[in-house]
């Protein structure tokens, strides 16, 4: 089974420091199977690069249960793309552990048999994702 999921994360009104939201949407057979959003109440520790992972944990979750062969994962956040397909270094940030979080995940997932590509899409064809993102 392969599976196309597009995630989305936003901070506002203000980032870092307000309210985050997370935006998922999962398809099969270009049918969507799961959409899902959540909402942060506002705090200094928020950031949208905290929201973008915060999406990708949740999504992994989500892996878990179908268990596909293949997931192809679409952002519009070049930071969560370059950093979880290994060409940028995790560095410093209100996001750190969550990021490395989910990469240790992915190599789990991974070692199950799993296949991961990440794809950065513009925020024009990430339009569901970011919707429930600010829902």
């Amino acid at each position: 089974m392969k599976i196309i999921c597009f995630i989305d994360g936003s901070c506002e009104p203000i980032n870092p420091g307000g309210g985050m939201g997370i935006g998922v949407t999962v398809k099969q057979d270009n049918e969507p199977v799961r959409n899902y959003c959540r909402r942060y109440e506002p705090a200094p520790e928020n950031s949208s690069n905290l929201a973008e992972y915060l999406a990708l944990s949740f999504l992994l979750e989500i892996i878990k249960d179908l268990k596909p062969e293949f997931v192809l994962i679409n952002s519009d956040s070049q930071i969560l793309i370059n950093q979880m397909s290994l060409r940028w270094k995790i560095k410093n940030g209100r996001y750190k552990d969550t990021a490395k979080d989910c990469l240790r995940e992915i190599i789990k997932l991974q070692n199950n048999k799993i296949s991961f590509k990440f794809q950065w899409i513009p925020r024009d064809e990430n339009i569901l994702a970011d919707s429930l993102s600010k829902l």
